[in-house]
């Protein structure tokens, strides 16, 4: 019932997809998550992703598996560092991106070559974005 509403182009599922983004994902079995996300390809594989938790040193197991099932792993290592974003947070926006580039330096250290590479491809972004914002609070534009 979940599925399917997922991957629908209406309201409904941009409410439920909120309520359960960075979270439920992590309650299913990931063979059966990763079986849905092939079964639905592109946008399946993306909407299973936005649904892990990734505000951790180490990527789950399922989010794990759907990087290596994905034709295009790049995008779905991208939802979940889009899922860093997510939710609330108190404080400078330097402070929160110096903790999601954290994040990803510890992703660059995984031994999944997919997710090691891509991270590190992205740290350097991630390094200006800080530097950038940090510039920025310094002169009370932020």
């Amino acid at each position: 019932m979940i599925g399917p509403s997922l991957l629908r182009n209406d309201l409904t599922a941009v409410r439920l997809r909120l309520k359960l983004d960075g979270w439920f994902g992590d309650l299913i079995p990931p063979d059966m998550l990763a079986e849905w996300a092939q079964h639905h390809g592109r946008r399946g594989f993306l909407a299973a992703a936005s649904l892990l938790n990734a505000k951790t040193d180490h990527l789950s197991p399922v989010a794990r598996l759907l990087v290596r099932k994905a034709d295009n792993p790049k995008e779905v290592l991208s939802q979940l560092f889009a899922n860093l974003a997510s939710g609330t947070f108190v404080g400078p926006i330097s402070s929160h991106l110096e903790g999601q580039l954290s994040i990803l330096k510890s992703w660059a250290q995984d031994e999944e070559p997919r997710i090691r590479s891509w991270a590190e491809a992205t740290i350097t972004s991630a390094e200006k974005g800080v530097k950038h914002q940090k510039l920025l609070e310094e002169e009370g534009k932020f």
